[in-house]
C-alpha cells in the first residue's frame, strides 16, 4: 500500500489515528511506515475511559501523560497540531472500581490536562513549531485554577488556533499571541482581570465562547474579527464592535443577557437563539448586507420584529423550540406566513422547523390568511411532526408550497421514526398536487429521541 499512495496522504491518514495502538501497529507494518511516522505533522489522542480503569488495576499500561510526553520527544521536528482529549465517563466515578480499588488522590491528576507541570514537561518540545492546540479536559473533573494560558501564551508563539475545554484559568503574566487567529473556549472560568481582545489577540478572526465566565468586559471590540459565536454568556448588556464580522451567533437564556448591542456593517449572516423575548433587547446598527438570518424563540414573532434589517435577507430559518420548561409570552402577537413574506420582501429560501410549522399555521389561520402570494420562494426546507396526520399537515404545508415558483426544490423533513408507508403517502400526494416543484425528503431526529432510555 505505501507504494501506491504519496507519503503527504499517508501522513494525513496517520494524524488522524487517535488511538496509541493504532499508531504502534502503524509502526510495525513496514520500516517505510516506521520512517514516516516520525515526520507526522499532527496527532489527535483521547485517553479513553477504558484506559483510565486498567491504571489503577495490577500490571497498568503506560499512562497517558507518559505517552503524551514521549511523542513530543520523538515529533519535536515536525509536530505542527496536537490535539489532546478525555473521553467522557460513560459511568459515574464510583462505578468503575470496587471498594478495594479506590485511586488514591494523587492519581486524579492523571485526569488533568491543563496541570502545569504536565504541561511544561512536554510543551516546550514542541512549542516552537507549533500552530494548533486543542486540550479537551475530563468533564466530571473539576481542576485547580491553571497557569496554562499563561504558558501557552509564553512558548508558542506561532500558534495560530487555540482551543481548550473545561478548566479554571489565570491570565495574570499572559503575553500577547500575535498570530493566533482562531480561539475557542468551553466551559472555562477565567479568574483573573478580564482580557483586552484586540491587545491580547490582535489578530483573532474566529472566536467561540461557550459558557465562559469572566473573559470579556461589555464590549467585544476587534478589528479583524470574522466569525463570533457567543453561548450562555452571563451578561445583562454586551456591545460588540467588530467592522470585519460577517458571521455572528448568539444563544441565551433568559435572564441571561438582556441588551446586545451589534455594530458590524459587514454582518452576512447572524443566529439568535433565546427561550423568549421578556425583557430582551437587541439593536442592530449599520447592517444593511444581512443576508443568512436563523431565528429561534418561542417569542418568534418579536424577534422577527426585532431585527430591523429584513429587506436583504434571501435565507430565513425559523425554529420554535420544545421541551424548555418555559412558556411563551402571552403578549406576544401571533405571527402568520403572510406576515413573514411581507416583513422579508427578497426570501428566496425558508426553513420550518416542526413547531414553527404550526406556529405559523395556526396563526394564520387565526387571522383568516386566504390571500394568495406570488410565487417568491426557490427553496423550501419543512419539517414535520413525529405524530404526522398526512390529512392535517398537508393543509399546513400547501400554503408554503403555493409561494413556491416551478422548480423549486422543496425538502420533507420528517421524524426518524415516521412509518414509510404514511411517508410514501404524504410525498406522493404532495407531488400530485404541485407537479412542478422538485420534492425530496430527508429525516431528522430530536435530541430527546437520541437519549438512551433508562
Amino acid at each position: 500500500m505505501d507504494q501506491k499512495l504519496p507519503s503527504d496522504i499517508l501522513l494525513n491518514i496517520l494524524s488522524r489515528m487517535s488511538d496509541l495502538s493504532d499508531i504502534a501497529s502503524w509502526r510495525l507494518v513496514c520500516r517505510s511506515f516506521l520512517s514516516l511516522s516520525y515526520q507526522t505533522p499532527s496527532i489527535s489522542l483521547i485517553s479513553s475511559s477504558s484506559r483510565r480503569i486498567k491504571y489503577y488495576r495490577p500490571n497498568p499500561p503506560v499512562r497517558f501523560k507518559t505517552l503524551i510526553f514521549n511523542l513530543a520527544t520523538l515529533l519535536s521536528s515536525s509536530l505542527r497540531k496536537v490535539c489532546l482529549s478525555f473521553e467522557p465517563n460513560p459511568l459515574p466515578f464510583e462505578s468503575y472500581y470496587d471498594d478495594d480499588e479506590q485511586p488514591e488522590e494523587s492519581t486524579l491528576g492523571e485526569n488533568d490536562l491543563f496541570a502545569l507541570d504536565f504541561l511544561s514537561n512536554w510543551l516546550p518540545l514542541v512549542a516552537e513549531r507549533l500552530e494548533s492546540l486543542a486540550l479537551v479536559n475530563n468533564a466530571y473533573t473539576i481542576p485547580p485554577q491553571s497557569d496554562a494560558l499563561v504558558l501557552i501564551s509564553n512558548i508558542c508563539a506561532n500558534l495560530v488556533e487555540l482551543k481548550l475545554t473545561y478548566v479554571k484559568l489565570s491570565s495574570s503574566g499572559i503575553r500577547i499571541m500575535p498570530k493566533l487567529r482562531h480561539l475557542s473556549l468551553k466551559k472555562v472560568q477565567i479568574t483573573d482581570e478580564p482580557f483586552e481582545l484586540e491587545e491580547c489577540f490582535p489578530s483573532l478572526e474566529i472566536l467561540l465562547l461557550h459558557e465562559v465566565r469572566g473573559f470579556l468586559k461589555n464590549e467585544i471590540h476587534s478589528s479583524r474579527l470574522k466569525i463570533l459565536s457567543l453561548f450562555y454568556l452571563k451578561r445583562k448588556s454586551l456591545t460588540i464592535r467588530a467592522p470585519k464580522l460577517v458571521d455572528l451567533k448568539v444563544r441565551i437564556y433568559p435572564d441571561e443577557l438582556m441588551n446586545l448591542i451589534i455594530d458590524a456593517p459587514l454582518l452576512s449572516k447572524l443566529e439568535i437563539s433565546i427561550i423568549n423575548m421578556v425583557g430582551f433587547n437587541i439593536k442592530l446598527e449599520k447592517s444593511c448586507n444581512l443576508r443568512d438570518l436563523r431565528l429561534e424563540s418561542l417569542d418568534i414573532y418579536d424577534l422577527i420584529r426585532a431585527i430591523p434589517y429584513t429587506k436583504t435577507i434571501k435565507h430565513l430559518d425559523l425554529v420554535v423550540p420544545t421541551r424548555t420548561g418555559f412558556k411563551p409570552n402571552l403578549e406576544s402577537q401571533p405571527i402568520s406566513i403572510g406576515d413573514v413574506i411581507n416583513i422579508f420582501e427578497s426570501l428566496d429560501e425558508l426553513d420550518v422547523g416542526e413547531e414553527a410549522l404550526y406556529t405559523l399555521e395556526s396563526s394564520f389561520l387565526d387571522h383568516e390568511f386566504i390571500t394568495c402570494h406570488d410565487e417568491i420562494l426557490r427553496r423550501l426546507s419543512v419539517y414535520i411532526s413525529q405524530n404526522i396526520d398526512v390529512s392535517c399537515d398537508l393543509n399546513r404545508l400547501y400554503p408554503f408550497l403555493r409561494m413556491c415558483v416551478a422548480s423549486c426544490e422543496v425538502i420533507i423533513v420528517f421524524n426518524v421514526d415516521t412509518e414509510e408507508i404514511i411517508r410514501d403517502d404524504f410525498l406522493k400526494k404532495c407531488e400530485n398536487d404541485f407537479p412542478s416543484l422538485k420534492f425530496k425528503w430527508a429525516i431528522w431526529k430530536s435530541f430527546w429521541q437520541s437519549l438512551p432510555v433508562i
